[in-house]
Order: C-alpha cells, then sequence, then structure tokens
C-alpha cells in the first residue's frame, strides 16, 4: 500500500554494536525498521544480519509514519541507515 496506512504505527531505529575480533574498537550500524514494536524490530534486525547472540542489539529511537513513507521501507522489513 502506498497511501501510508502501511507506516501508520510508525517503525524504530536499531543500533547494532559487534565487538571486534582482535579486540579493536567495536562497529556499530544503525537501523530502520517498519515494525512498530521493540521485540520485533530487535528479531528482524536480528534475522537480516545473522546476528550472533554476543552483538548489542537496541532500540535507540523512533521513526514516525512520515519518515517510514519518505523512505520507501515496506511495512515489516528493515534497512540500514
Amino acid at each position: 500500500m502506498v497511501d501510508g496506512t502501511e507506516w501508520a504505527n510508525g517503525g524504530k531505529i536499531v543500533r547494532v554494536t559487534t565487538q571486534a575480533v582482535s579486540g579493536g574498537a567495536p562497529m556499530v550500524q544503525l537501523w530502520h525498521v517498519a515494525i512498530d514494536t521493540d521485540d520485533e524490530a530487535i528479531a528482524r534486525v536480528r534475522a537480516d544480519t545473522n546476528s550472533s547472540d554476543d552483538n548489542l542489539i537496541e532500540i535507540v529511537g523512533h521513526l514516525t509514519a512520515e519518515v517510514l513513507k519518505e523512505l520507501r521501507i515496506p511495512r515489516g522489513t528493515s534497512r540500514t541507515a
């Protein structure tokens, strides 16, 4: 649906922090997720990144329906920020 109702509940900004194997600085990625519940948004990013339990995945912000529509992120999906 492209009329905006697809994004009615907004979404989440999710941060993934991966510890470096060699002890260097951790790698940080931000994801835009078109899912409005925290647990489901984290699960979507964990699946999309094939992330191990060692990685820290956390909600760091909210995306409004308008932003998701502008970014054209389909409901239930995620993409890197």
